[in-house]
């Protein structure tokens, strides 16, 4: 269907005497009237908005503009017959993707994939061969230009390679904390390896897709509006101990037009006979100025949030080394993330913000999707949101980021499962045969 781009009137003077019809990928016709380079120039900003779709728009008079990443520009290459437009394709779809290494003083290569767009400069980085963890996030926020979401590793390979506080990570087939790393499953125990070991805690942790190499079963796929990183990865009941199941793995990363990223995730049962437990998470660290000054605002719209009792207080230095940090079984109401109150000093403090490393659930969630939002100070003029489809029903706040590195970022994390799910059964999903999870969550500025 054929598009009428008009640019009309500014103050009563035509400051783009050009009217082009598009069809998007395929042509373009229109007429003008003849116009100079200096009638071109004062508009080339508002003729290349309506560009996305083309690299070049001759405009007469052998004037081109030129549309590229990096902005706009006006050319005269010859002599052109006025009254006429040509139009040069460009790519089908406004969007690129690329590869980046990182080497790692073992010897080996962290190996990554950037999906870009090229009209807005969204990107988002992801690493590949360590289990599609998203190592850098930047979108566009209306009328606050690019911003840049959530805290990575910042090139250090080594830091990737030792989890460094799961940033960015894919967290399953379990995310959160498994008590002791013991569970029972249909009367067969399993111990899974212990990664925490911290006070009174000894657990197994975040599961162990974070450092699969996943770059195989890459590929990109593109349209007009977005782009697509697929990735997948099989196991079977020898890759990991402590988890005899076999599995397939994907996970879909999603740029589109709008400046929003999409995480959809499934998982597949492929043991002939054998069902498994299965939730999983992610590990986002929201990065703002100050976590300390920084609002949370829970979706209260799908109905309240518990905060999960998990061996002490909500928050506090308490919970860092006398706290099990697996709940049990006990919650009540929780109506501080409101928007309007934030994260606050710990006690004694003129810096260092309120200890949480804590897990809410929503209460009675509604079909469809949570939105919750990070609002950096409280008072910024934009809010990042995460938002989580309905098998997402869980959320767990960490702010021991300042204290422990002295990065001002707070991690977020969904989850479709309670911690410690493999033994309490809190939204544990069972897959049997050929049965599979989906989920989705994603992000965006508002």
């Amino acid at each position: 269907m054929k598009t009428a781009l008009i640019l009309g009137l500014v103050s009563s003077a035509i400051t783009c005497p050009i009217d082009i019809t598009v069809v998007p990928g395929k042509s373009c016709t229109g007429s003008l009237i003849p116009v100079d380079v200096s009638i071109v120039d004062r508009c080339k900003n508002e003729l290349c908005s309506k560009m996305a779709s083309w690299s070049t728009a001759t405009v007469g008079q052998g004037i081109n503009l030129v549309k590229t990443s990096s902005g706009c520009s006006v050319d005269r290459p010859g002599a052109v017959e006025a009254g006429h437009v040509f139009c040069t394709p460009g790519s089908a779809s406004s969007f690129r993707a690329s590869d980046e290494v990182w080497p790692a003083p073992d010897g080996s290569l962290i190996q990554l994939k950037r999906l870009t767009s090229i009209v807005t400069n969204d990107s988002v980085l992801v690493a590949t061969s360590n289990g599609g963890r998203i190592e850098h996030l930047q979108l566009m926020s209306k009328g606050h230009g690019l911003i840049d979401m959530l805290a990575g590793n910042n090139k250090n390979a080594s830091a990737m390679q030792d989890r460094n506080n799961y940033r960015g990570c894919s967290l399953m087939p379990w995310a959160n904390r498994i008590e002791n790393g013991e569970y029972t499953s249909y009367g067969s125990h399993h111990k899974l390896p212990i990664n925490e070991n911290h006070g009174v805690r000894h657990h197994a942790m975040h599961g162990f897709m974070f450092f699969q190499n996943m770059t195989a079963g890459s590929k990109v796929t593109e349209s007009a509006n977005q782009i697509t990183l697929t990735i997948t990865k099989s196991f079977n009941e020898n890759s990991y101990p402590g988890y005899p199941f076999s599995f397939d793995v994907t996970i879909e990363y999603t740029l589109n037009s709008s400046s929003h990223l999409s995480v959809k995730a499934s998982a597949t049962n492929t043991h002939s006979h054998t069902a498994m437990p299965f939730y999983m998470g992610w590990h986002p660290f929201f990065k703002v100025k100050d976590v300390a000054s920084t609002c949370i605002e829970f979706d209260y719209s799908q109905d309240a949030y518990d905060v999960l009792d998990c061996g002490g207080p909500p928050f506090g230095d308490q919970l860092i080394a006398n706290a099990s940090l697996i709940p049990t079984g006990k919650a009540e109401a929780w109506t501080q993330f409101d928007g309007k109150t934030p994260i606050g000093l710990k006690q004694g403090s003129t810096k260092l913000p309120n200890y949480y490393d804590t897990a809410f659930r929503i209460r009675n969630s509604k079909l469809g999707i949570t939105r919750n939002k990070i609002n950096d100070g409280c008072k910024s003029p934009y809010k990042m949101v995460l938002w989580q489809d309905d098998k997402f029903r869980f959320n767990q706040l960490y702010t021991g980021l300042p204290s422990s590195t002295g990065e001002e970022a707070i991690a977020f994390e969904p989850q479709s499962g309670s911690t410690n799910a493999y033994n309490n059964g809190d939204d544990l999903s069972v897959l049997y045969p050929g049965q599979t999870f989906h989920g989705q969550f994603g992000f965006y500025i508002e």
